[in-house]
């Protein structure tokens, strides 16, 4: 009865630790079988850690390298390297050596350097680009109401700011607006597609 006793104790720890190590083997074959297709499909050396959720390309142009948040780092074959992230809010960054480009909120964008938008005006989307020596920002947004009162309420938000002449245009269903005030232009497109009234504002330094 003690030699069954002690069989069947050494079977209950040896099975869980064969079952752990099948576990682990299968992992990492599905992991090489996963870098040997992607490999087959474009070519270049590519490294799958599934424990970190990082995978990584390299051929003979650069490499990329993706987290398991979807972070991407990119470098070519001169070193340049280009990163994107995603906030917890979704916004997406991309950064380079030449300058920065974040979009995907849907508020206006950090730093906006022009009058908020008037009442019912919705953000639909915010982005910034910037380099050595110009920044911009980017809104969409939508209008509760048609084109012509989206015009006239954005052209009266513009206090302090001086009208472009050259820039403005209208219709029932489209019109273009400029202003400027010495630091930054501002230019917006306000279009009815099909009953929905949206606007693109632009505003880049001068």
């Amino acid at each position: 009865m003690r030699r069954r006793t002690w069989i069947l104790t050494g079977l209950t720890l040896v099975v869980p630790l064969s079952l752990a190590a099948c576990g682990e083997a299968s992992e990492r074959l599905a992991e090489e079988a996963a870098e040997q297709a992607i490999e087959d499909a474009g070519g270049g050396n590519v490294e799958i850690d599934s424990d970190s959720g990082e995978v990584r390309i390299e051929t003979e142009d650069g490499s990329m390298t993706v987290d398991e948040n979807g972070n991407m780092v990119i470098t070519d074959a001169d070193g340049n390297v280009v990163t994107q992230s995603e906030t917890e809010d979704g916004v997406t960054q991309v950064s380079t050596a030449d300058g920065m480009f974040t979009t995907g909120s849907g508020e206006l964008p950090e730093g906006w350097p022009a009058p908020e938008l008037p009442g019912g005006f919705t953000v639909v989307q915010g982005s910034t680009m910037s380099d050595a020596s110009t920044s911009g920002w980017t809104v969409v947004a939508e209008f509760d109401g048609d084109v012509t009162s989206a015009c006239d309420a954005l052209a009266a938000s513009m206090s302090g700011w001086t009208a472009i002449p050259d820039t403005a245009m209208s219709s029932d269903t489209f019109c273009l607006l400029g202003f400027e005030n010495g630091q930054y232009t501002w230019q917006a497109s306000v279009a009815d597609d099909s009953g929905t009234v949206s606007a693109v504002i632009n505003v880049i330094t001068t």
